[in-house]
């Protein structure tokens, strides 16, 4: 079993990694090596945080790409007829400009920050069904919707500053 769990983690870093743009992966090649290898035990410890939020181990069932968890087959096979019916979504990265310069970020006013002790991390996913629709009046200023949202999960952790006061626990 673990040897298949660190094979779908090679798999799934490969494909995260598969986004990063060529120049990147060309100019920081040595340290890329060393990154690749942390993001591997990064998504290892991810996997195994999930994993860990259900006891007892038998109960527990998980989709392949998927990182949800159920504790019951009922669950799972609810799930799998949203989940499976849809592709992976990919990751964009932004794109190198005309010029050749990578991508970045400029902040202002950040003298401005507060610091504070806890930071919530949240991530909500939702399935995407095409709605039938009318034609709108063109005279008139209108909003087309084209999709619905279906939720399907949410997962948060509560990050504190010092572990000792508040275990980050995912949720």
């Amino acid at each position: 079993a673990a040897n298949l769990i660190k094979s779908e983690l090679d798999k799934f870093a490969d494909w995260i990694l598969s986004y990063v743009p060529e120049p990147i992966k060309k100019t920081v090649k040595e340290a890329a090596d060393k990154r690749v290898e942390r993001l591997k035990e990064r998504i290892k410890r991810l996997h195994e945080e999930v994993e860990d939020r259900f006891t007892p181990k038998e109960q527990q069932t998980a989709l392949k790409g998927c990182l949800n968890s159920f504790r019951c087959k009922q669950s799972l096979e609810k799930h799998s007829e949203c989940c499976g019916n849809h592709e992976a979504v990919g990751i964009e990265m932004p794109k190198i400009d005309k010029d050749g310069n990578l991508p970045h970020i400029k902040f202002k006013n950040y003298n401005r920050k507060m610091r504070v002790p806890f930071v919530v991390y949240a991530d909500f996913e939702s399935f995407t069904e095409n709605i039938d629709t009318c034609s709108p009046d063109g005279s008139k200023s209108f909003t087309k919707q084209y999709q619905k949202h279906k939720p399907s999960g949410f997962c948060y952790l509560i990050k504190c500053f010092d572990g000792d006061i508040s275990p980050p626990e995912l949720v």
